[in-house]
């Protein structure tokens, strides 16, 4: 009987009155932090009232079909009349990543997230022009002043 005892302090019952279910594997909401059955885990299933939608939606301009940036500070609507009224050349929300790190190789178009920074002329490339004998390097002169 003592064995048994030990066995059911290991799971948890479901946080569902009409449930009750002892669950070795319990899921605990992140929202509400009670535990629940694998039946009542999602936020549907338990109707969990701590649950807000954490969807994100982004306006699209009705004129030009641009993604309009978002603004924590702005309703969606005055975003979009923004953007609308600046001519829709403002606010116009950014496409892919930074091109910042772009190869420094005239008809290379590779960018890399880190690049490779030649010790020599201090130019940015892509892994296939990192070594000084690929990129044709030259080391730019330094001119005493004095």
């Amino acid at each position: 009987m003592d064995q048994d005892h030990d066995l059911l302090s290991i799971g948890r019952h479901c946080s569902i009155k009409d449930c009750n279910q002892l669950d070795f594997l319990p899921f605990t909401c992140n929202d509400c932090h009670a535990t629940f059955c694998s039946n009542h885990r999602s936020h549907a299933a338990h109707k969990c009232k701590a649950f807000t939608d954490k969807d994100v939606k982004i306006a699209t301009c009705p004129l030009c079909d641009q993604l309009i940036q978002r603004s924590s500070k702005l309703d969606v609507n005055d975003q979009v009349e923004r953007h609308i009224m600046s001519g829709c050349k403002d606010n116009v929300a950014t496409n892919g990543p930074s091109k910042s790190n772009k190869c420094s190789v005239k008809r290379c178009r590779t960018y890399e997230l880190i690049p490779f920074k030649c010790y020599k002329c201090h130019n940015n490339y892509c892994a296939r022009h990192r070594h000084t004998e690929d990129h044709n390097c030259y080391v730019i002169p330094v001119v005493a002043t004095g």
